[in-house]
């Protein structure tokens, strides 16, 4: 019975279908309970692995967040005696920092999971940044493109790391930037020439979430089981 199952496990890494898997065992004398009772001992091996990979990934998400916190809590409690060149060069070198050892531990050693969570929330820098440097030189814009900007720089690093999780992130912006919007007009429905002039640029954050989308399903649909 081990055999089979190895058999199966190997003939599955290799992309053959269980069509074909059930004619080369059968063919070699396997009955269809031995062949039955091999799939579930690998499904069920698989199922035990993906569930100790879920688990990894939320703890090493949840640290993360902590250590983001954390940052910007050191921050915030120095912010007013910091000069805005370094309030602004903070920002940049800590995300890029987080960006260089995330895509070190990613694609040079064993600790990917370390990586992408470090790629991760060099994300919610960049995004935690956009304002900060906005309210740091008083840059004047509607609260939203912040985030819109947020969303895309998601959505390009998704595409450049390939991690679903930036991918998740661009999705839900996207849902927070419509309902609040939405929110927005009932509550100013006097603003018509405001609402439509930031209309134009939701459209288009819209659009552009909608065919990223349809893109990731078709690029990273492979990996899909692994969040990655």
């Amino acid at each position: 019975m081990h055999s089979v199952a190895e058999y199966i496990k190997t003939a599955l890494s290799v992309g053959k279908s269980k069509e074909d898997i059930y004619k080369d065992l059968l063919n070699n004398g396997f009955t269809i309970e031995v062949i039955e009772t091999g799939f579930k001992s690998v499904m069920s091996e698989q199922q035990k692995n993906v569930i100790q990979n879920m688990v990894i990934r939320t703890i090493v998400v949840i640290g993360a967040l902590f250590v983001c916190i954390g940052v910007f809590a050191f921050i915030a409690s120095n912010w007013s005696v910091m000069s805005d060149f370094v309030k602004t060069a903070c920002i940049v070198i800590f995300m890029i920092l987080l960006y260089s050892v995330g895509w070190y531990f990613r694609e040079r050693t064993r600790f990917s999971y370390v990586g992408s969570s470090l790629i991760f929330l060099g994300t919610l820098i960049y995004g935690a940044g956009l304002f900060l440097i906005a309210q740091i030189f008083n840059i004047r814009s509607n609260w939203f493109v912040g985030f819109i900007l947020w969303m895309l720089g998601a959505v390009v690093m998704g595409f450049a790391v390939e991690i679903y999780w930036l991918f998740y992130l661009a999705v839900f912006l996207n849902f927070l930037i419509i309902s609040v919007y939405i929110f927005n007009i009932i509550l100013d429905y006097q603003q018509n020439l405001y609402l439509t002039a930031d209309l134009v640029y939701l459209s288009l954050a819209v659009i552009f979430s909608f065919i990223s989308g349809w893109v990731i399903k078709k690029r990273i649909q492979p990996e899909f089981k692994d969040f990655y």
